[in-house]
């Protein structure tokens, strides 16, 4: 998925600074794939078997902590950054454009009444507008945590030039039914991610 953010930091010691943030994600499920175009039937791409789109809003608290210094002109400075915190699980029906009878289109979600229609590739004519469904939100409430080793060649220069890498894992009370259940797709409460970032700013 993808994730974006807004930050708050306060440096506490030399080595030490403590923030707060905002985050929104959205999640994805590791068998998602996208339906080929090649039939004719279809105007727009569709996700095969998903059953609602799932995004989280985070509300965090961490520290990033540095293990020596760097020097003025070259060098290094490594450290952690870890955080904790509060996930808002948001998930919205995920809507398939059906043909039907008259050959009109009808924005269908998945159901037990609807899964023989929701899952015929035959009569798809692709994914329904993303603002279908906004009506039907659920919420989740969950939690996150982060680590990660951070790389600072700017660390006490002007421009700010850093790589950080780690994971992150989010748990939420009970599984999300992001996919329809059918065979060798399995719904979880729990997503693990691994993240490569690349920063790159001035101070002011």
């Amino acid at each position: 998925g993808y994730s974006f953010g807004v930050y708050k930091g306060k440096v506490l010691t030399y080595y030490k600074t403590r923030y707060f943030g905002l985050q929104f994600s959205e999640f994805k499920h590791h068998k998602e794939y996208k339906l080929s175009l090649n039939n004719s039937d279809l105007t727009e791409s569709v996700i095969y078997g998903k059953q609602n789109n799932f995004y989280g809003l985070r509300a965090i608290v961490g520290e990033k902590k540095y293990f020596s210094e760097k020097s003025k002109t070259k060098g290094v400075a490594v450290g952690i950054n870890y955080s904790l915190g509060f996930n808002l699980g948001i998930a919205k029906p995920y809507y398939v454009l059906i043909r039907n009878f008259d050959q009109m289109s009808t924005a269908v979600k998945y159901s037990e009444e609807s899964s023989e229609e929701f899952l015929n590739t035959s009569l798809m004519r692709g994914a329904a507008p993303w603002s279908i469904g906004l009506n039907e939100l659920s919420l989740n409430p969950g939690g996150t945590a982060k680590f990660g080793v951070h790389v600072d060649w700017g660390a006490f220069d002007e421009y700010i030039k850093a790589v950080e890498a780690g994971i992150v894992i989010d748990v939420f009370p009970k599984k999300i039914p992001m996919m329809v259940p059918i065979e060798g797709v399995e719904n979880r409460n729990y997503f693990i991610n691994l993240f490569l970032t690349l920063q790159l700013g001035k101070r002011s």
